[in-house]
């Protein structure tokens, strides 16, 4: 049996570069495109629904209350606008390539699948 050389993952400073790009990539054009019709309905629906309405009911069966109820506080604190809009969903991303990057970490620590995973969704469109 061969010795298989221990690939190490990227240190804590690649690591917080690779989330800041990945951040970067998803937030640089928050605004720039007008709302899309899902989008159009999603911000109608958390503004025009009291939060206990949006919570007892199934607005939309493709989407889950919680995130329309996320829109909705988000909303209210910060106003309506393309970006605005659009920012919980980008966060939610950006956690999602931090929990891809803890998982492979965790989960795959011999091998560059976590690492490459983090890539991958930190460069996706």
């Amino acid at each position: 049996m061969t010795r298989v050389d221990r690939i190490s993952f990227p240190s804590p400073r690649v690591a917080f570069l690779l989330v800041v790009a990945g951040a970067v990539l998803r937030l640089a054009t928050l605004g720039h495109q007008s709302f899309w019709l899902d989008e159009t309905f999603c911000v109608w629906a958390a503004t025009k629904h009291t939060a206990h309405t949006i919570w007892t009911t199934h607005l939309d069966p493709n989407e889950p209350s919680l995130y329309f109820l996320i829109l909705h506080w988000f909303l209210s604190l910060t106003g309506v606008s393309e970006a605005t809009a659009r920012l919980p969903s980008a966060i939610g991303s950006v956690a999602g390539l931090v929990l891809v990057y803890w998982l492979g970490r965790r989960l795959c620590p011999h091998t560059t699948v976590g690492r490459s995973a983090a890539v991958l969704l930190a460069l996706a469109p």
